[in-house]
């Protein structure tokens, strides 16, 4: 007994291939396969004369198809890893010698429309068609791939520029010397002469008055001649009555020395009002 594998119904026949062909369960799977395949061939048949290009993506344009005369599973999309060519694949297959080989084993096994036959093949007319229609297809998309990297790079140029416009009023505002971005001459290219005259931070006068203050701070506010004024005008009559700190002697004497010194002159009092 000879067994038959049908690949339509996906079952084995204990008798003859010719008898199970002409069965109603069998036609009516086969119709309903090449229904399927020929809405997935008509597809492609439609870029034949208006090729469509796409930039490559590879969760997209990886797709495959089953073919059910070849029984394989073909590449939808064709590509160079950077650009894709819609249903290249699928129409590239159908011309193939190969493909019209197991077309018309196809037919012949399982007894399919002959009139529905030439509708899954792809002439040599035809797919110079497509070839010349993806030519075309190509030029479009350069010329739109051309357009759309242009205003990508003014765009990176436009933020670019106003990236460097915030940047530059940023250093003139907290700088009053030029910086390397608006053209001054970078620090290591400055002279030694020109490099001393440069101060740096505040001045040694500034920082001894800024000392003391902070030593006065630390001080008891309420402190005997916090409030005096160091700027106010004085005369030397602000000594004391005896003159000056004396070692040894009277009081007197010293006061007298300093008048003497001084070359200030005065009446004669008497001794016991300086005692």
């Amino acid at each position: 007994m000879v067994v038959y594998e049908c690949a339509v119904c996906r079952k084995s026949v204990f008798y003859s291939r010719r008898k199970h062909v002409y069965e109603k369960k069998h036609q009516e799977k086969l119709q309903a396969v090449l229904r399927s395949f020929a809405d997935k061939v008509e597809a492609a048949r439609k870029m034949i004369s208006v090729a469509a290009v796409e930039r490559f993506d590879p969760l997209e344009h990886e797709e495959k198809f089953w073919c059910y005369c070849c029984e394989e599973e073909v590449k939808k999309h064709t590509s160079d890893g950077n650009v894709a060519v819609l249903y290249g694949g699928m129409l590239e297959h159908i011309h193939s010698p190969e493909h019209t080989k197991a077309v018309n084993k196809f037919w012949w096994t399982h007894q399919a429309d002959v009139k529905l036959k030439a509708r899954f093949s792809l002439t040599t007319k035809e797919f110079e068609r497509f070839k010349s229609s993806i030519i075309k297809a190509l030029e479009v998309y350069e010329e739109k791939e051309d357009v759309l990297i242009k205003q990508m790079a003014n765009h990176i140029q436009m933020v670019e520029q106003n990236r460097l416009e915030i940047l530059q009023n940023a250093l003139e505002v907290t700088t009053d010397k030029g910086n390397v971005h608006t053209g001054a001459v970078p620090p290591w290219m400055v002279s030694e002469e020109e490099e001393a005259n440069t101060e740096i931070g505040p001045s040694l006068e500034s920082f001894l008055k800024h000392r003391e203050m902070m030593k006065l701070k630390k001080l008891p506010p309420n402190r005997v001649g916090a409030n005096f004024d160091h700027t106010a005008p004085t005369d030397e009559g602000w000594l004391p009555s005896f003159g000056r700190v004396w070692n040894s002697g009277r009081r007197w004497q010293s006061r007298h020395q300093y008048r003497k010194e001084s070359g200030i002159t005065g009446k004669k009092r008497k001794r016991n009002e300086d005692v």
